[in-house]
């Protein structure tokens, strides 16, 4: 089975698609990783303790999903 849908995409000259998923998916990681070591301290800290964070905003949104 796997020859032959080898043999298929062989024939149907489909090599540049995955040439070009590969490169967009290592761009967006490399660009990911970058971002991340950029990131300032401070912004750091705020996304780490949205889930913790006991605001009006949490509040009022957790009262809506529970209606």
């Amino acid at each position: 089975m796997l020859k032959n849908i080898k043999f298929y995409l062989d024939n149907a000259s489909v090599d540049w698609m995955g040439i070009v998923s590969l490169v967009i998916f290592f761009l967006f990681f490399v660009g990911l990783v970058l971002y991340v070591f950029v990131m300032k301290k401070d912004q750091v800290d705020m996304l780490k303790n949205i889930p913790l964070s006991q605001d009006d905003t949490n509040e009022s949104n957790s009262e809506h999903y529970e209606n």
